[in-house]
């Protein structure tokens, strides 16, 4: 079952934030709330909300700004933006626009119009978000639909490649040195697969941590193996450099896991059980 689409509420009045929240919670969406706009740029950066609900009047910096830093993050680049606004000048709505609003909803609003609005912004999104907006590689849609079209192989193999303590790193490092380190790994996998595998092979996203390689049977395994040491050599690239280390404080550090699943596994029906076939896949390292 698909998880619920999560929404972004940012609101300094309590009464609107409330109501917001208990509407669009009442219609199936999990919720997050700020008041401050300085809030939403890393929560969104940690969350990744489906959409951003952003009032145009808050305490410290104002909505358009909220909505530049969002828009200059790769990370965020991509989140639908709905503005909340009691402004009627053509250059403020003009304003909003250029900083990379998708919407602008009037104050007073119908809670109804407001629930459509966001929900189709939420579906034209999805309709268009077929690449990861850190990596450039393909997730969502077109990786189910290749591994519809894996299914359907007599002989196939997939290979996933997770970075394990990603989390910790981004907690250490912050989240663009987690995010230039996603990139980095991901566009060398991508260019070994270019140079090793054969054409139609594809990679793209699991989950923003992992990884998978969709292609022949024979080469995956061999793939993944002298793929593994290159692609350590580029987390490595990522570690600090520390001009004081502290030797009672262990540095941050990402590992690669693998895991592997083929046609000579068994037959799986569909993309279900297909996934929970990986999911009981252990990972290892090479």
């Amino acid at each position: 079952m698909a998880e619920k689409p999560l929404l972004l509420i940012v609101e300094d009045d309590p009464g609107t934030a409330s109501l917001l929240e208990t509407y669009f919670q009442s219609q199936g969406y999990r919720i997050q709330c700020v008041r401050h706009g300085e809030e939403a740029e890393p929560l969104s950066q940690e969350t990744r909300p489906d959409i951003v609900l952003l009032d145009v009047r808050l305490p410290g910096i104002d909505g358009f700004e909220v909505a530049r830093r969002l828009r200059r993050h790769r990370r965020t680049s991509k989140i639908p933006i709905l503005m909340l606004t009691d402004m009627q000048e053509r250059s403020d709505r003009l304003k909003g626009l250029e900083v990379g609003v998708d919407d602008y909803i009037a104050k007073p609003f119908d809670l109804q119009e407001i629930g459509l609005r966001v929900r189709n912004t939420i579906e034209r999104a999805g309709r268009k978000r077929t690449t990861n907006p850190v990596t450039d590689l393909p997730e969502g849609k077109p990786v189910e639909d290749a591994l519809q079209r894996v299914l359907l192989q007599p002989e196939w193999s997939i290979v996933t490649i997770r970075i394990g303590g990603l989390d910790a790193y981004r907690a250490g490092r912050g989240f663009p040195a987690a995010d230039d380190m996603a990139h980095a790994i991901g566009r060398a996998l991508q260019n070994a697969a270019a140079a090793q595998l054969k054409v139609g092979a594809m990679v793209g996203h699991l989950t923003f941590d992992e990884f998978v390689i969709l292609g022949d049977m024979p080469s995956l395994l061999e793939f993944a193996q002298s793929a593994a040491a290159k692609l350590k050599e580029t987390a490595q690239a990522f570690y600090p450099v520390m001009a004081k280390a502290d030797p009672a404080q262990k540095a941050a550090e990402v590992t690669l896991q693998f895991r592997f699943l083929s046609s000579s596994d068994g037959t799986f029906p569909s993309l279900d059980a297909l996934q929970n076939a990986l999911d009981q896949t252990p990972y290892r390292t090479l």
